[in-house]
């Protein structure tokens, strides 16, 4: 394996523009692919054959409204009255018609439904209703969210005086996401990476691969999404994991690379050398890496099987930008990379031979 990586790595070197330029236009048509994609994310996790994905699955057929994802409307009436008042009752059921209209509700379960019992207190001054919403709690996005907030909050223009606090399933559910927290630490990384290997261009070359690893598996989960079920989660795995093992497999070769020139070695068989040896390594942990996710699909989950495949092929992208792409980078980077300490003794023997 370690000729044919070395033979790998020696065209890329030769032909970095052609590699640079191939890998570019592999970026610009599936990132394209990606933007033009419509987001089609669905967070909803099913367990098929699970007992209680089966209760829920008949609950649904049995009773609809009960399987309904909900939120739960605690409304406290005004001053000296009491929410069983008719004059009360009948701007509160006004006030659930109007929760009723909003497009992602499906409907309000009323504390005066004669077949409920115990939804109002015992003093009178307190109900509890049920606010049914549209699609599972996992798919209600965050706008609806603090939509339906500020519709509870509208309560005093039926019932003045009177108050309203909401909470329940939707409001327990809270998705994970890329944020600022990720850029920071990809920031956090470069800074390590510039103090270990003291050099600034040493440190933006894993950096870069990992990022076009990064973006590749990302617009390839973007397509996968509008053509079967992915979660947002899915999206952040593969982020995540694309960043760490990208940076982890280029900083591999990187450093053999540095350390051959340190020793004197010239550039382009350093080069080429560094990606056969420790490109060994990448190969090897990559495709355990690969084996391991892919392994998620025994568990016969849908959602974790995708999720396992998608982020395989985010590794798969960082192994194959390692291998290729880096060798090239490390061609246009030159002697820049060559340790301060190697250079200078280089020039010292240069001008002791131009002495001679």
């Amino acid at each position: 394996m370690s000729s044919v990586l070395y033979r790998i790595a020696l065209a890329c070197y030769r032909n970095r523009l052609r590699t640079l330029l191939a890998w570019v236009l592999v970026l610009v048509v599936v990132g394209g692919s990606a933007l033009l994609a419509p987001k089609q994310f669905d967070d909803g996790f099913k367990i098929p054959g699970a007992s209680s994905q089966l209760a829920l699955e008949q609950l649904q057929v049995t009773f609809p409204d009960a399987a309904d994802a909900s939120a739960i409307l605690l409304i406290t009436a005004p001053e000296g009255e009491r929410m069983d008042d008719k004059g009360v009752k009948a701007e509160a059921e006004k006030y659930f018609d109007y929760l009723s209209s909003l497009p992602y509700i499906k409907g309000v379960t009323s504390p005066y439904v004669e077949q409920l019992s115990g939804q109002i207190s015992s003093d009178g001054r307190s109900a509890l209703a049920r606010v049914r919403i549209v699609g599972s709690a996992s798919e209600f996005s965050d706008a609806n969210r603090e939509a339906l907030l500020a519709a509870s909050q509208r309560i005093g223009d039926f019932l003045p005086g009177a108050t309203a606090n909401i909470g329940g399933d939707v409001y327990s559910i809270h998705m994970p996401k890329l944020g600022v927290t990720e850029a920071f630490s990809l920031v956090v990384a470069v800074v390590v990476l510039v103090m270990a290997l003291g050099s600034l261009v040493g440190a933006m070359i894993p950096v870069a691969t990992a990022c076009a690893g990064v973006a590749l598996g990302a617009s390839i989960t973007v397509i996968d999404a509008t053509l079967a079920t992915v979660s947002a989660t899915t999206l952040i795995l593969a982020v995540m994991l694309g960043l760490a093992v990208g940076i982890d497999y280029a900083l591999f070769i990187v450093s053999r690379h540095r350390d051959q020139l340190g020793a004197g070695m010239d550039v382009e068989e350093s080069a080429a050398r560094a990606v056969g040896t420790a490109g060994s390594a990448v190969v090897f942990a990559g495709t355990t890496v690969i084996i391991a996710l892919i392994g998620l699909s025994v568990a016969n989950l849908p959602f974790l099987t995708i999720m396992g495949c998608l982020s395989a092929a985010t590794v798969a992208f960082a192994v194959l930008l390692a291998l290729t792409l880096l060798p090239a980078l490390l061609g246009f980077a030159g002697e820049r990379l060559r340790p301060k300490r190697a250079r200078l003794a280089q020039t010292g023997a240069d001008a002791e031979d131009g002495a001679a």
